[in-house]
């Protein structure tokens, strides 16, 4: 008698091993989790940079330059 196991499950299993065992994909997490702060900056930046006119970024770019040169 066989059992039956999912194929996704063993999928899922396989992928989670390549990742664990890749060095750019570990590299890439280790830099995240050093530099918490900046990785999130630098997204909502990307994302505001393309959602935002030419004008309105910059102005929300020199607004961060200013608040940072306060401190």
């Amino acid at each position: 008698m066989t059992t039956y196991v999912d194929k996704n499950l063993i999928a899922k299993a396989i992928s989670n091993l390549t990742k664990k065992n890749s060095f750019h994909y570990q590299n890439a997490i280790n830099k995240r989790k050093k530099n918490y702060k900046a990785n999130k900056e630098n997204q909502t930046n990307k994302a505001l940079q393309k959602k935002l006119s030419k004008d309105n970024f910059n102005t929300y770019i020199e607004g961060i330059y200013t608040k940072d040169d306060n401190k």
